[in-house]
């Protein structure tokens, strides 16, 4: 039975992100899909439909997951976020921010994906707040995630 909730799919490969959606819907989850990390972004700041879980791959094209996941992290401190990758040992020196944010090695089983996504729905609904909002208007996710993107090569 599905619990209502809307899970967010952010991967550049249809195979993977169909293959997801196969695995949750319609027992777990609704599953909307994106096929890049801008064109996921837009759809969190559009909230139609309301995201509960973000699914992101790491390796990406243009965005990618550390820009996800750190800009989701400043805005949106409330939406539970998982990688999903099969470069997992490059995720976790970077990456600490906490229980917000699962890894998901590839590949993983249909059992080991519903149950961390019901775990992270269940958290998610524990936890909401809203989200992105700065005074009267709304931060722009794509924008503030290629701050953070060209920030980042700044540094290296």
């Amino acid at each position: 039975m599905s619990s209502g909730s809307t899970v967010l799919v952010i991967d550049d490969e249809a195979p993977i992100r169909r293959l997801i959606q196969q695995m949750l819907e319609p027992n777990v989850c609704r599953v909307v899909q994106a096929e890049d990390a801008e064109a996921g972004l837009r759809l969190i700041d559009r909230a139609d439909p309301s995201i509960d879980v973000v699914l992101t791959d790491w390796i990406m094209s243009g965005l990618h997951g550390l820009d996800v996941v750190e800009v989701l992290h400043l805005h949106c401190p409330s939406l539970p976020v998982a990688v999903i990758s099969a470069y997992t040992s490059t995720i976790h020196p970077i990456v600490r921010k906490g229980e917000s944010l699962r890894i998901l090695q590839k590949p993983f089983t249909g059992p080991d994906l519903q149950r961390t996504v019901q775990e992270m729905i269940a958290r998610g609904l524990r936890q909401r707040r809203p989200i992105h909002r700065a005074g009267n208007g709304r931060v722009d996710l794509v924008g503030a995630a290629w701050a953070l993107h060209h920030a980042r090569a700044a540094r290296s």
